[in-house]
């Protein structure tokens, strides 16, 4: 199982929001694939799949969670 964790996306940004999953929870996505998006007051990144597998989804779209928390989980 991989993790997928909130990146920072600014030296100073201690706080995403995770503003969307492009799949369901439970789906097979591939690497590199973009499974969703998180955005700061000052940039919108994706959160992108490592490897192939079932996204299991940790945050739900909407929530503000903390740089580093783990957002889904990939098993492979």
């Amino acid at each position: 199982m991989t993790e997928i964790k909130i990146p920072r996306p600014g030296e100073s940004i201690n706080e995403v929001v995770l503003s969307k999953w492009f799949f369901p929870d439970g789906a097979l996505v591939k690497k590199d694939q973009e499974v969703g998006e998180i955005e700061s007051d000052k940039a919108t990144l994706p959160l992108i799949a490592p490897v192939s597998g079932r996204l299991m989804i940790k945050v739900a779209e909407g929530t503000t969670v903390a740089v580093g928390t783990v957002a889904c989980v990939i098993d492979e």
